[in-house]
């Protein structure tokens, strides 16, 4: 099960990423200012919503699905947008942030 501390739409905090892992926020995280960012939000009916930047800068919403896979994994797809599925392995995720390396499957 994931910590319910994840469900909630996070933003991008690519100021924070290293090498090997991506730094999300809570949406209401006082960033610096950007042309956008992109977000994930997973919701406890299995819905999985990635937030793109979109042409004018605003968010759009892509709507896909999660599930775990095993222990900190979980598998993210999106069988009706024309975005390729991945893996999201849960690093760390608290009330502040949540840290995550991404796959390709």
């Amino acid at each position: 099960n994931l910590p319910s501390t994840i469900f909630r739409r996070w933003t991008h905090s690519r100021e924070e990423d290293t090498k090997d892992v991506t730094v999300f926020r809570p949406s209401n995280f006082a960033f610096p200012l950007s042309r956008g960012r992109e977000g994930i939000e997973f919701l406890e009916n299995g819905e999985f919503v990635y937030y793109r930047i979109g042409e004018t800068d605003r968010s759009e919403a892509v709507v896909g699905r999660w599930r775990i896979e095993r222990d900190n994994l979980v598998e993210v797809d999106f069988p009706t947008a024309q975005l390729s599925p991945y893996r999201l392995i849960m690093i760390s995720v608290d009330n502040d942030v949540l840290k995550v390396r991404r796959e390709a499957r």
